[in-house]
C-alpha cells in the first residue's frame, strides 16, 4: 500500500525536476536586445519589454530577454 508522505514527497520532487528543467529551457531561448525607449529591440524586431528582476538599465543597454512572438513582447532576464 502507498504512503501518502512518500507520494507527497514524489509528486513535490517531480515538480521541482519538471520547474528546473523549464528554467533551463528559457535559459537556451534567451536572447541579446538593446534598450530603446520603453522596447528592446532584437535583432531587427522591436519589442514591449518588462523586466522580471529589478536592475538598472538605460536605452541604449544591452539586455538579455526571452522574446515571445504571439504576445509582441519580451520579458528582461538580466543585462
Amino acid at each position: 500500500m502507498a504512503n501518502p508522505a512518500i507520494n507527497s514527497m514524489i509528486g513535490t520532487i517531480k515538480s521541482s525536476i519538471v520547474q528546473r528543467v523549464k528554467i533551463e529551457a528559457n535559459k537556451n531561448k534567451a536572447q541579446s536586445g538593446v534598450v530603446r525607449g520603453g522596447s528592446v529591440v532584437v535583432g531587427n524586431k522591436s519589442y514591449a519589454a518588462t523586466p522580471v528582476v529589478d536592475f538598472y538599465y538605460t536605452d541604449g543597454d544591452t539586455v538579455w530577454v526571452i522574446p515571445d512572438e504571439s504576445s509582441g513582447r519580451a520579458i528582461i532576464v538580466g543585462n
